[in-house]
């Protein structure tokens, strides 16, 4: 593939000169060279207006749409990005300014949306910009006094246009792997700085050639104006490299070397949307279990990419209309991971027990050229090390992979934003976020926090920083707020040292540092350890409380409410562990702690999250019930006995009133996982056995009780009852859980996930007339959720789940955000 590259040249205030902007992303309201200019009808002129747009409007092929819509129109004037939006000056008769208004709001393309239009009117000019009667695109204008939101392009999977032209071979763009228009394409894994100008992006180390520089100067094509303009000519190559870091192909040369690789059996590292991706073979079990030994990722689902729908339909449900949201998650703009049920015809080495494959389609033309050549389904996994960042640049992806990758797919495009692979689950009919990444975040949240004092100033912009794990941040603007993507667990150097830097652009984002910096009450995790060592002013929220808040933020939430917030742990301001949590939020200040599941103890303290048979052990010891012979068998004599003594003498046993530990005691009761391999290893198992059960109808006895500190769901009679069941029930014949059938392993696990429902609905009605708000990591499990607000909403109650903002860790940030927006009662350092 043929290039003309040049070296960016950056000068003494560190941005590339307007010399080498191609075309030019010049801070200016003046008109310059690369302005594209078309004559319109001919109008008296009687208004002028300006028109500041905030929503998705860069990147997105909006400049064009407004210049075309105003010489339809007949109107004169301007548009130019802007660093919160778009600009727009425009002049006209009345009647005409009317029709502009509404062609603006109909807006046709795909992936913009316009969220406000803030219309100011303008002295009426007899020349605008010099160019009466004329509408043209100007280079972008930044006004200080109107950045009072950040307009983020995100990345897009190829459009239907560009896959038609990638596709004909008479095209020039015939099979490019970096084809992209107005539509689609890289945004923000290639930007610099905002906003969204090639200047600002590492499209500028290209220069255009002749063709695209027509395309991109001419208002009648679909590149018109867009900022990642390339071809085989001018843009980005491809190259292939060896184990040892030997160049052995470039240009059209990879393709065959990547396919005999994969053919081999060996593990591809492929510079995708973002960074890097490990692939391997799909249906090659040996290749798969070769990869998770040199990843150290045992156990973990991997992703698995299919060239088409049709093809995912011999692997997993996309059929018919139950399945209609899976199929739109998956060929949406975003291209995300997506959980569907699996048909069990991959090797189990690629999802074991979890009962659904994390399915994508080609989230790039890259993939879509890879599947011109290649057959069957791919395991698509991120390029990193286990618990490590994910891998943007070629020579750190050699140094990091290369213990891992048997050779290297590179390109010379920079990635300046890591960026994976969003993940998402269709829950009760839509999709639920459960990684922010890829064509999902960084995203805006608008945010309505009642009177304008208790606003931020611009000067006064706050930083949450989320947990530990699924780390991500979210920073206070002017009426919203801004959510990052996913960084990931903070154990890893490099993932801090990614937190780090993103804490660092969010001071330019908002134009100062920050007043204050808002944490967990967990002293020991990362994102608090650093707030506390930048010397900022802190403010801690609790853990669940931030849960809370996340869901009231996606729906920009004030009024009293109740939120209902499980999920695996987190430290309570009483110095336990929560994580099956009722709170009532008064609308005002006040959150209180209204019920909670009877708390527990976790023998061992952290090794107990790891291990589903201690948290059953410290469970029965709570409800003073004998330890059945299955669960005996999983310890040896001295682990049994040493436990006993730390429960006894309640060392090393924190309690906890933990939905997800119980889920994960429950699931050692029925034998199904007495470790967990990996986070939310055995409620996924249990989960699953729940969705094949033929009788789901079955559920627990349960107690709610009044104690000083609130309302406690006990669960005790749910694990006397479970208990009687696996030693003497109608479908067991003799008093060890060995004898029970899969089947009835099946039915108590819907039994249980009903139970669980039905303690949310009974706690939730002790609190009449109120809406319920759901989050927590429990609430990806989509039998437990969808159960629970089918309950709910059977018994009248309005109920409100998570959609963009996950309703895991991922999430934390923007509630400790929206609780301090909200000015409620916080803990001060």
């Amino acid at each position: 593939m043929r290039q003309n590259r040049t070296e960016p040249v950056v000068n003494a205030t560190g941005t590339t000169p307007a010399a080498h902007q191609q075309p030019t992303g010049k801070t200016s309201t003046r008109k310059s060279e690369s302005q594209t200019t078309m004559p319109v009808k001919q109008a008296t002129a009687q208004l002028r207006q300006r028109l500041d747009i905030k929503g998705t409007v860069q990147g997105v092929g909006f400049r064009p749409f407004v210049q075309r819509l105003a010489v339809e129109v007949g109107v004169s004037g301007w548009v130019a990005n802007s660093s919160g939006g778009a600009v727009i000056e425009v002049q006209g008769g009345e009647a005409l300014l009317k029709r502009f208004h509404q062609g603006l709001r109909a807006l046709p393309l795909a992936n913009a949306r316009i969220e406000t239009i803030e219309t100011q009117a303008l002295s009426v000019v007899a020349d605008i910009e010099g160019d009466a009667g004329h509408f043209v695109i100007m280079p972008t204008t930044i006004d200080p006094d109107r950045a009072s939101a950040i307009a983020i392009p995100h990345d897009l999977a190829p459009c239907d246009e560009c896959l038609r032209e990638f596709h004909d071979p008479h095209n020039r763009r015939y099979q490019y792997p970096f084809i992209s228009c107005t539509a689609c394409g890289p945004r923000w894994s290639v930007l610099r700085s905002l906003p969204y100008d090639r200047g600002h992006t590492s499209f500028s180390e290209f220069s255009l050639c002749e063709h695209c520089r027509a395309e991109y100067q001419s208002p009648h094509d679909r590149r018109c104006h867009y900022q990642a303009i390339s071809c085989p000519q001018c843009g980005p190559g491809l190259s292939l490299l060896d184990h040892a870091g030997v160049t052995r192909a470039q240009g059209d040369g990879v393709l065959a070397l990547v396919t005999e690789q994969l053919r081999q059996g060996n593990i591809v590292a492929l510079k995708s949307v973002g960074g890097f991706q490990l692939l391997v073979d799909a249906l090659n079990p040996e290749a798969v279990q070769r990869l998770r030994q040199r990843k150290h990722r045992p156990a973990k689902p991997l992703a698995v990419m299919f060239a088409s729908l049709q093809q995912l339909h011999d692997y997993g449900d996309v059929e018919g209309d139950a399945y209609q949201p899976e199929r739109q998650a998956l060929s949406s703009a975003v291209r995300p991971i997506v959980l569907v049920n699996s048909k069990a015809r991959l090797p189990d080495e690629i999802a074991g027990a979890a009962g659904n494959i994390g399915a994508m389609l080609p989230p790039s033309p890259l993939h879509e050229l890879l599947f011109t050549v290649w057959s069957t389904p791919l395991v698509a996994t991120s390029g990193n090390r286990s618990g490590e960042r994910l891998c943007i640049d070629n020579r750190e992806a050699q140094e990091k992979l290369g213990g891992i990758a048997d050779c290297f797919v590179l390109h010379d495009l920079i990635i300046t934003q890591p960026l994976d692979d969003s993940v998402v689950r269709v829950i009760n009919g839509k999709p639920v976020t459960i990684r922010a990444g890829r064509g999902l975040a960084p995203y805006v949240l608008p945010v309505n926090v009642g009177s304008v004092k208790q606003k931020p100033r611009a000067d006064k912009a706050l930083l949450a920083v989320g947990g530990h794990q699924k780390n991500s941040l979210a920073l206070s603007l002017p009426d919203s707020l801004l959510a990052s993507a996913h960084i990931g667990d903070l154990d890893a150097l490099s993932s801090l040292q990614r937190f780090e830097r993103i804490a660092a652009r969010g001071k330019v984002f908002c134009g100062s540092d920050y007043s204050a910096v808002i944490t967990d009450l967990h002293p020991d995790y990362g994102s608090s350890q650093w707030a506390a060592e930048a010397g900022y002013r802190i403010q801690r929220v609790q853990h669940h409380v931030a849960h809370f808040f996340s869901v009231m933020a996606e729906h920009n939430h004030r009024g009293p409410a109740l939120g209902i917030c499980w999920d695996g742990s987190g430290l309570g301001d009483d110095g336990n562990l929560w994580g099956g949590e009722c709170f009532l939020w008064d609308g005002q200040r006040k959150v209180q702690r209204v019920a909670h599941l009877h708390p527990f103890p976790l023998p061992g303290g952290e090794s107990a999250i790891r291990e589903p048979r201690r948290q059953a052990l410290g469970l029965l010891t709570e409800a003073g019930m004998d330890c059945p012979a299955h669960l005996r068998a999983a310890f040896s004599d001295s682990e049994l006995r040493n436990l006993h003594i730390l429960l006894k003498n309640r060392v090393n046993s924190p309690l906890c009133s933990s939905a997800g530990r119980l889920i994960d005691a429950v699931a050692a009761l029925l034998q199904v996982a007495m470790f967990n391999r990996f986070e939310a290893d055995a409620a996924m198992q249990l989960e699953a056995l729940a969705w094949r059960a033929d009788d789901t109808s079955g559920c627990l006895p349960f107690a709610l009780k009044h104690s000083d500190r609130g309302l406690v769901i006990d669960w005790r009679p749910m694990v006397k009852a479970l208990l009687e069941r696996v030693a003497g029930g109608n479908e067991c014949r003799n008093s060890t859980l060995n004898s029970c059938t899969e089947q009835m392993t099946e039915t108590l696990a819907a039994t249980v996930h009903n139970t669980l429902a039905a303690m949310i609905t009974a706690t939730v009605h002790e609190f009449p007339a109120l809406p319920v708000f759901l989050s927590g990591g429990v609430f990806q499990n989509r039998y437990l959720t969808e159960t629970a607000i089918q309950s709910l909403e059977k018994s009248g109650r309005e109920v409100f789940t998570h959609a963009q903002v996950p309703p895991n860790d991922g999430g934390l940030a923007v509630g400790q955000l929206y609780s301090a927006l909200q000015s409620v009662d916080l803990h001060y350092s």
